[in-house]
């Protein structure tokens, strides 16, 4: 029993994520969880990753966009870390803190971080704090990862100016 791609009905043996449609090789739009790495929680449909037309231009390929967008204001996002508290003490924190855990290393904490609080519309973090646990797995041991901070949104002008110490 062969099945008919329904983009070109040639014969086809893979199935869309999202709408379960069979689609042959030629048809498909392939993509990963690597795509949308730090987006928490996941979509199931990028463990299978395979998508038809429509899907991927309608559902998948807006997902994407806006993720790349969040990672672009993530890596604008400022950082103070908690031993820099003289220099942010003027900032209110008002918002519960972002946690986030299960990191490969400290720039993963920081990025993690950064796009949460960039995905909720934030342009700074205050009293930073990351730190790691050995962990040891029959005979080789790694480093799990964890971190906390507070998010908040700052003028950015105001915050350039206190940076660099010009008088407002």
């Amino acid at each position: 029993m062969s099945l008919v791609c329904s983009s070109c009905s040639k014969t086809g043996h893979l199935e869309c994520a999202v709408c379960a449609c069979t689609i042959c090789k030629a048809c498909a739009h392939f993509v990963g969880e690597e795509a949308v790495e730090m987006l928490s929680p996941k979509p199931e449909y990028y463990a299978l990753g395979v998508f038809c037309s429509p899907c991927f231009t309608n559902k998948v390929e807006p997902e994407i966009a806006a993720y790349a967008e969040t990672v672009a204001r993530a890596g604008e996002v400022n950082v103070f870390y908690k031993t820099e508290s003289k220099e942010s003490r003027f900032i209110r924190r008002v918002e519960k803190p972002i946690k986030v855990k299960d990191c490969s290393d400290r720039d993963d904490v920081l990025m993690k971080l950064a796009f949460v609080a960039a995905s909720r519309g934030f342009n700074i973090l205050l009293d930073v704090e990351a730190g790691s646990e050995k962990v040891h797995m029959a005979g080789w041991q790694t480093s799990n990862w964890h971190g906390v901070a507070v998010p908040a949104t700052v003028d950015p002008a105001k915050l350039n100016r206190r940076i660099l110490g010009t008088p407002n």
